[in-house]
């Protein structure tokens, strides 16, 4: 008998494969895309490193997606152009959620992530 869980990861596996292959539209462009998906204690130890990347991408736009935990933090420091946050908790089980911040995600070009 397959369990709930299982039966979950395989339908959020197939729905990011089909939206992974369905062309996307980008809306928006930015020189250095930063993905920090951990807690805000990671995030506050990581936080003294981000002088390598200013000194490197001075006056660029830079997108930080990190999650709800972190974004207060972010959106404090002038560096990030703009912060994408969402809930991990959410992203695990709720697929309409889900599939909202993959859709999100896709509308941005960078030239480095």
């Amino acid at each position: 008998m397959i369990s709930i869980n299982r039966l979950r990861g395989w339908l959020i596996n197939w729905v990011l494969y089909v939206a992974s292959n369905i062309p996307r539209r980008t809306t928006t462009h930015y020189d250095l895309v930063i993905v920090r998906t951990d807690a805000l204690g990671d995030y506050v130890i990581w936080h003294d490193s981000l002088s390598a990347y200013k000194k490197q991408f001075v006056g660029k736009r830079v997108l930080l997606i990190c999650a709800d935990l972190v974004c207060p933090l972010a959106e404090q420091e002038p560096f990030f152009s703009d912060v994408l946050s969402f809930s991990r908790g959410r992203f695990g089980h709720n697929l309409r959620y889900c599939i909202k911040i993959i859709w999100s995600i896709k509308k941005i070009s960078a030239d480095n992530v």
